[in-house]
């Protein structure tokens, strides 16, 4: 007896995690309301698109927090942070994965100023939203217009019949219009990692976002 309770205190920083790896696997908006809101069948609770938080202990319907739209699309265009050097433009499709985070696979094309060459590439950029979209204050449950948000990625690409590699970090600010309709004004730095060369870019996007 004296051995096995020693022992069984390894087992406690596994238990701790099971609900961090749920989070984490979920969202954390998801696996909180999995966990604490009540609900007649458990297959409505956590698919994005039609999502509402009752509280447990009350059904009435003023409650409930909506989050709608699992699926968007984005297109858009900019420039070097300078704007003297190259135009890229962008088309992306993302999902929605929680209320802070999201997936986008997108396709990008530079055109440079400096040199009869162009560039494509394709990729995937996973982002993180800092705010949540709908929020309850009271009896009311209003949109948050402006959502700040970064992003991590990577593409695979050509550039002058040379193939490259190019990882990227994004930043920036969402613009809600309506519940389907905003603008992203974002930087993206990204590196061209070719066989023996790399070529820096830091790029200023402005893009339209449709949900869906």
């Amino acid at each position: 007896m004296k051995h096995i309770i020693p022992y069984s205190l390894f087992l406690i920083p596994f238990v701790a995690n099971a609900g961090v790896i749920g989070e984490v696997r979920e969202g954390l908006d998801v696996y909180v309301g999995r966990t604490t809101a009540y609900v007649a069948d458990d297959r409505s609770v956590g698919e994005l698109g039609g999502e509402v938080y009752p509280s447990l202990h009350s059904h009435d319907t003023r409650d409930i927090i909506y989050v709608p739209d699992d699926m968007y699309i984005r297109a858009g265009v900019g420039s070097d942070i300078e704007f003297d050097d190259r135009i890229v433009a962008q088309i992306g499709f993302g999902w929605n994965a929680s209320s802070y985070v999201r997936l986008e696979l997108d396709g990008q094309y530079h055109s440079f100023y400096d040199a009869d060459v162009n560039s494509w590439q394709g990729g995937g950029t996973l982002y993180f939203d800092l705010a949540r979209r709908y929020v309850r204050t009271g009896d009311i449950i209003r949109r948050r217009s402006f959502v700040p948000f970064i992003g991590i990625g990577a593409g695979i690409g050509a550039y002058d019949s040379e193939f490259f590699a190019a990882p990227r970090g994004v930043a920036g600010v969402n613009f809600m219009f309506t519940d389907t309709f905003g603008v992203d004004l974002s930087y993206q730095y990204s590196i061209m990692l070719g066989d023996g060369w790399d070529k820096n870019m830091s790029d200023v996007m402005l893009s339209a976002r449709f949900n869906f």
